[in-house]
């Protein structure tokens, strides 16, 4: 599954800087070769659509294309609850690579803390 999210990424862009409701998060670092920029649209307490932009690795990019369709529909406390055993898990995650899942991770949660300091 990881093959598939990296040569066929879903859901990679930005939304318009003026869209509203959307709850941002920038994570990882240049210094250590990874970074992601993660979006989340909200509406009524439901993510409506994700983006990301991501610069890094196979698992970093997959897991990103894998949140934005998984995440889709859910409630922002069930987002809250992802964790990132289940990335590993979900995509067969090589143990060196787990940080991978742990950025993606934090970045649903920077997202969501986000989107509610800025609309709630």
């Amino acid at each position: 599954m990881i093959q598939e999210h990296f040569f066929n990424p879903n859901n990679v862009g930005s939304f318009d800087a003026r869209d509203e409701n959307v709850g941002r998060a920038i994570v990882g670092s240049y210094e250590n070769g990874v970074i992601i920029h993660f979006q989340i649209k909200v509406q009524e307490n439901v993510i409506k659509a994700l983006k990301f932009r991501a610069y890094g690795n196979v698992p970093t990019i997959a897991a990103c294309s894998y949140v934005t369709q998984y995440l889709q529909h859910k409630t922002l406390s069930e987002a809250q609850e992802l964790t990132s055993e289940t990335l590993v898990v979900a995509l067969e995650i090589p143990p060196l690579k787990i940080h991978c899942a742990l950025l993606i991770e934090d970045a649903i949660k920077k997202a969501i803390l986000d989107y509610q300091h800025r609309y709630l």
